[in-house]
């Protein structure tokens, strides 16, 4: 049994979905999508990743001095 406070992910489709194909229709748009975000994601993580090194290698030195 699930507490009040766990959220589940609802994934809306907007798409037609043909389930004459059963749920594994579903199932490869939600991959697709869950893939397509994931390659969005990665280069602004490499971006923020980069710039917290940055800053932090700057705060290191700001000490040091």
């Amino acid at each position: 049994m699930r507490t009040s406070n766990e959220l589940q992910t609802v994934y809306l489709c907007r798409e037609i979905v043909d389930f004459r194909k059963g749920i594994n229709g579903l199932a490869i748009l939600v991959e697709q999508t869950l893939e397509r975000e994931n390659r969005e994601l990665k280069p602004a993580n490499e971006i923020l990743r980069k710039a917290s090194a940055f800053f932090a290698q700057a705060e290191l030195d700001r000490k040091a001095k």
